[in-house]
């Protein structure tokens, strides 16, 4: 039975029984067979943006003032638990459309046309990305965005509703896809269907963000997507400058 299909990434998510997946394993034809397993958000212990600290300390703020970048006319879709887009510092509207901060977007989650942020965590990442308010101001204060909620309140996000999230951004012409979440499982090589998806992505013009992890330099290794051979897998560092393992790694 076919839940969702995903043409852009050439792939499908499916139940099926054990004859049938033995079938798949051995065709010629089907690139690899996957579960589909539960990935989660990357926590963050603080849940307001340090602008004076964060931002001037990447460039960004020099970027604004010298060569006055500020990600007009870029749209950024962030693959997450939603956004707040009523948020004053992310456009403020009522609802999401192609006149706000906050353009467009889907629920993947519970599959309906608000992606409105129920945890925090995608409001957060996209403030870091693109808050623009009298006293909040992000590395790009002037994107917009495409909010695709594929984790749910409590951060938990399924590979499929994740593969949606791609697939829609792919669909609708994003120039970047944000995303902090990841497996638990050690990293292998890349090969994990997330992985190869925002790979696909990449090789159709979009550039993908992904965040490293938590973990920093104790175990050694990122675990999937931030893999993926070529997606910008991101760490960060405290206002000292060095590794920080505490805080959302997409944030420097």
């Amino acid at each position: 039975t076919v839940a969702d299909e995903y043409p852009h990434l050439q792939a499908i998510s499916a139940t099926i029984n054990e004859e049938a997946l033995d079938i798949l394993i051995k065709s010629d034809t089907v690139a690899g067979v996957f579960e589909d397993k539960e990935y989660s958000i990357f926590p963050t212990e603080e849940t307001t943006l340090q602008t004076s600290i964060s931002v001037p300390a990447i460039g960004a703020l020099n970027a604004h003032t010298t060569y006055n970048l500020s990600g007009r006319n870029i749209v950024v879709a962030v693959l997450d638990t939603g956004i707040d887009y009523q948020h004053p510092a992310l456009g403020a509207c009522p609802a999401i459309n192609a006149t706000c901060r906050v353009r467009g977007g889907y629920d993947f989650v519970n599959s309906d046309n608000d992606p409105l942020d129920d945890n925090g965590h995608g409001t957060h990442v996209a403030g870091i990305i693109g808050a623009n308010s009298s006293t909040l101001t992000g590395v790009a204060p002037q994107v917009q965005f495409l909010a695709y909620k594929v984790c749910n309140s409590f951060g938990s996000c399924p590979i499929s509703a994740i593969l949606a999230g791609v697939d829609a951004a792919i669909e609708n012409n994003a120039q970047i896809i944000s995303i902090s979440l990841g497996g638990e499982e050690q990293p292998n090589n890349g090969q994990s269907i997330l992985s190869l998806a925002l790979n696909q992505a990449v090789a159709q013009g979009i550039t993908v963000v992904v965040a490293a992890g938590n973990s920093g330099p104790s175990t050694g290794c990122v675990a999937s997507p931030g893999d993926a051979q070529d997606v910008i897998t991101v760490g960060n560092s405290n206002d000292k400058g060095t590794i920080d393992t505490s805080d959302d790694t997409i944030s420097s």
